[in-house]
């Protein structure tokens, strides 16, 4: 009996065999020794990020900075008062700022208002019955640009009006909404879309008819030169001899400053005759030292939202204190440009160019001026040259040479115990 329960124990095969036939077994085998490999990294991933120090930093970043100096300005040009020669309700035909020929019909007079809201109600018909006859026309056929360009117009546009919005200028607010309409209408035909206006013809067109006929006489007011037409004043119009602007003083523009403006007979508005216009203001001469007559500076104007126009620095009229009166001029005319009068400006002397760093961040290693840039998990010195510095910031040069800062960089901005090559953990 014990002999044989020998023989079968060696009948027993001990080992194991681990070679796996099945392809379903091979995969599942395999695809948990992926899950387990990634469960790991993940895992290796966590705890560092968990341990790792961060570091309050600062990207390094392209910016201009500029030094200015604030000055009370006036707007000063050619104008003549266009005098209203027969009662009634005055309709400019152009708008601010518009150029006209000398003849041109600018505005007209309507004895009583009811007909002068009539004729505005026709032109504005008109218009928009043209705009719509130019959609009619349209077809993709003559549409050339490709499908991206009227893409890319329906995106302007709606900038266009985003920007409108948050500067609050919503004088044009109106013109802008049709453009964007016309951007999408020609983006659905260029890609063989169809759009059916003809109702809205036949109904502007009888809209027409009927405001055509609520209004009959009506004076037309005339350029009596060429220039630029405004249709409203201000009574400061001539305050100053623009034959002598250029030599103006510092108690001239303080005078203009303080004016008290005039009262205008009727009127319908007046006409900028000269395509030059100026602004006149005036500095501590120590601070515009920098700026000379001839130069082209920036400067932005409070008064129309802060935008900033180029304009040439024609006289610089030292007094007899540190004052001196500075005299820009520009020939590009708008709606803004040609009713603007009184601003602060802000007169951009000087440009500096590089990357604005936190003057907590700005460290001297070793002779060197310089930042302290976390790379990865390890502390690096970089140089730096000041280029401008005030009280919170100074802006470093963007220098293309080994160990200075570099665009991108992470600038630490706090920390006393930061050493290069030191390891963040």
């Amino acid at each position: 009996m014990a002999a044989q329960t020998r023989k079968s124990r060696r009948q027993i095969n001990t080992n194991i065999d681990f070679e796996f036939r099945s392809p379903v077994l091979k995969a599942v085998i395999s695809a948990l020794l992926v899950a387990l490999l990634l469960v790991v990294a993940v895992y290796q991933i966590f705890a560092y990020t968990k341990t790792k120090k961060e570091l309050p930093t600062q990207t390094a970043l392209s910016s201009t900075i500029y030094r200015t100096v604030t000055a009370d300005a006036v707007a000063l040009r050619s104008e003549s008062v266009l005098s209203q020669l027969s009662n009634g309700t005055v309709v400019p035909l152009v708008s601010n700022g518009s150029k006209v020929a000398i003849n041109d019909t600018v505005a007209r007079i309507f004895s009583s208002t009811v007909e002068a809201q009539r004729f505005s109600s026709y032109t504005q018909l008109d218009e928009e019955l043209h705009y719509y006859e130019e959609i009619a026309s349209l077809s993709s056929g003559n549409l050339v640009a490709g499908v991206d360009t009227y893409n890319n117009n329906v995106t302007n546009r709606l900038l266009d009006l985003q920007n409108l919005i948050s500067e609050g200028k919503l004088s044009g607010f109106s013109v802008a909404v049709r453009d964007f309409s016309e951007s999408v209408t020609k983006k659905q035909i260029a890609v063989g879309g169809s759009v059916d206006v003809s109702a809205k013809l036949s109904q502007l067109s009888m809209r027409l008819d009927e405001v055509n006929a609520g209004y009959s006489s009506y004076a037309s007011v005339t350029a009596p030169a060429s220039g630029y037409y405004v249709n409203t004043i201000d009574g400061f119009e001539g305050i100053y001899d623009m034959s002598d602007v250029k030599s103006l003083s510092s108690t001239d523009i303080d005078g203009l400053l303080h004016a008290v403006p005039k009262t205008v007979s009727a009127n319908v508005g007046k006409l900028i005759t000269e395509f030059n216009w100026y602004l006149v203001c005036v500095a501590d001469e120590s601070a515009v030292d920098m700026i000379e007559v001839g130069d082209n500076v920036k400067i932005a104007v409070d008064e129309l939202g802060g935008e900033v126009i180029s304009m040439k620095l024609r006289a610089k009229n030292y007094g007899e204190n540190s004052d001196v009166a500075l005299v820009f001029s520009s020939n590009i005319m708008n709606s803004d440009f040609a009713t603007l009068r009184f601003s602060q400006i802000k007169i951009r002397v000087e440009e500096y160019k590089g990357y604005p760093v936190e003057k907590t961040a700005v460290r001297t290693v070793d002779g060197d001026v310089g930042v302290y840039i976390q790379l990865g998990n390890m502390i690096r010195f970089r140089k730096i040259n000041i280029v401008y510095s005030d009280d919170n910031i100074i802006l470093a040069e963007a220098k293309n040479e080994d160990g200075y800062l570099k665009l991108y960089d992470e600038v630490i901005i706090e920390g006393v115990e930061n050493d290069d090559g030191k390891i963040i953990v």
